[in-house]
C-alpha cells in the first residue's frame, strides 16, 4: 500500500486525536475505545486492575497506588484506575483528593451510577469535615474574644482600684481604712464563659432516600420463615443503619459497595451492588470481611448472608456464613486464602 492510501485508511481518536489504524479497537495513546462494544483499555489492563484491587483489600495501599499510576501512564483515560485511586484516597480519609479522582472518572463514564454515588458520598463527608473545621475555628476565635474581654475587665478593675487607692490616700487615714472595710468587692464572676459551638450533624449517617434510594434493598418483600435468612424490607431501622456504618468502616472504601443491612432475630442480610472490576476472589474476601464486621458489631448474630446484585436486581452471587464457620477458618484474616476457608472453598 502506498503512503497516500495508508494515510487515507487511518482515522483519528475522538479523545486525543492520535492517528489510528483502520482495524484498531482502542487508542494506543489514551486507551479510549474506538469501536462500538469494546471496553477500551479495561480489557487490556484488567489483570493489573484486579491485582491493584486485591492489594487495596489486603491493606497494601502503596502497592495499589503504584499499579494504578503505572496504568494511567499508558492509558490516562482508564476509568477503573481512576476509581481505584479515588477509593485509596477515601480509605486514607483524603476526601478532597478522592473527590477529584471520582470526578475525573465520572467525566469518562457519566453513565456509571455507582461512581456517582461514591462521588456524592465523598463530597458530603468532605463538606461536613470542612464545616466542622470552620466551626472549631469559630469556637477558638470566640474563646479568644472572651479572653480579651476578660482581660479588659480585669484591667478596668485594677485601674479603678488604683484610682480608689489614690483618692483614699488623700483623705484621713481613718477614713481610708474605713473605706477599705466597707467597700464591697467588685463582682466580675458574671462574665459568661465562651460557648462551645454545637458540632455539625454527622453527614456520614445514611439519609432516607440517599444511597438506598431506588436500590433493590428498598423493595418490600415478605419476611423469611423462622430460622431462615432475613429478607429485604422497605427501610432500615436505626440498629440496621448502625450495623451498616460499622460494616463500611471496617471495610474502608470497599464498604461503599454495600447498600444495606437487615437484621432478623439472630440472622443478618447484607446487600451489595456487583462490582464489574472485582474478581471472584475479591468478592469472596469482601463477603468474609463483611460477615466478620457484622459478627463483631452484633454479638447475638449466628449467621450472616451476603448477596451481590447486578443493576437489574438479580442475585449474581451469595454466601451464608455462620459464626462457627468464621471461627474455624484457617489462614491470616484479611487474606484470600482465609476468605476461601471461611466460605468453604479453600
Amino acid at each position: 500500500m502506498d503512503l497516500a492510501a495508508r494515510v487515507f485508511a487511518m482515522k483519528l481518536c475522538d479523545k486525543c486525536f492520535a492517528l489510528l489504524d483502520e482495524n484498531d479497537l482502542y487508542c494506543k495513546e489514551c486507551g479510549a475505545s474506538v469501536a462500538e462494544g469494546v471496553e477500551g483499555s479495561d480489557s487490556i489492563v484488567y489483570p493489573e486492575i484486579a491485582r491493584a484491587n486485591l492489594a487495596r483489600l489486603r491493606g497494601e495501599m502503596e502497592e495499589a497506588e503504584r499499579i494504578c499510576r503505572t496504568i494511567l501512564k499508558q492509558y490516562p483515560n482508564n476509568v477503573s484506575a481512576h476509581i481505584l485511586l479515588g477509593d485509596l484516597c477515601f480509605d486514607a480519609n483524603n476526601l478532597e483528593e478522592a473527590c477529584q479522582w471520582y470526578d475525573l472518572a465520572l467525566g469518562l463514564a457519566p453513565e456509571n451510577s455507582m461512581l456517582a454515588k461514591k462521588l456524592a458520598r465523598a463530597t458530603e463527608l468532605l463538606e461536613a469535615q470542612r464545616e466542622k473545621d470552620a466551626t472549631d475555628e469559630l469556637t477558638v476565635t470566640d474563646s479568644k474574644s472572651h479572653i480579651w474581654a476578660s482581660v479588659g475587665v480585669v484591667v478596668a478593675i485594677l485601674a479603678f482600684g488604683a484610682l480608689a487607692f489614690w483618692y483614699g490616700k488623700m483623705r484621713a487615714q481613718d477614713q481610708y481604712e474605713a473605706s477599705l472595710v466597707n467597700t464591697e468587692p467588685i463582682d466580675f464572676n458574671g462574665i459568661a464563659p465562651p460557648r462551645t459551638k454545637a458540632a455539625p450533624p454527622d453527614a456520614g449517617q445514611p439519609k432516607e432516600g440517599d444511597e438506598t434510594s431506588g436500590q433493590v434493598g428498598e423493595q418490600p418483600t415478605q419476611s423469611a420463615p423462622a430460622g431462615g435468612a432475613p429478607q429485604r424490607v422497605e427501610r432500615m431501622t436505626a440498629q440496621e443503619k448502625a450495623a451498616l456504618d460499622a460494616l463500611r468502616m471496617a471495610l474502608g472504601g470497599s464498604g461503599a459497595a454495600c447498600e444495606s443491612v437487615y437484621l432478623t432475630g439472630t440472622s443478618a442480610l447484607a446487600l451489595a451492588s456487583n462490582q464489574r472490576d472485582w474478581t471472584e476472589d475479591d468478592k469472596s474476601l469482601f463477603m468474609a470481611l463483611a460477615a466478620k464486621a457484622l459478627f463483631e458489631h452484633e454479638q447475638t448474630l449466628s449467621t450472616v448472608e451476603v448477596r451481590f446484585f447486578d443493576t437489574n436486581g438479580a442475585v449474581v452471587r451469595s454466601a451464608l456464613i455462620s459464626r462457627a464457620q468464621l471461627s474455624a477458618a484457617t489462614g491470616e484474616p484479611g487474606t484470600v486464602d482465609w476468605a476461601r476457608s471461611v466460605l468453604g472453598s479453600g
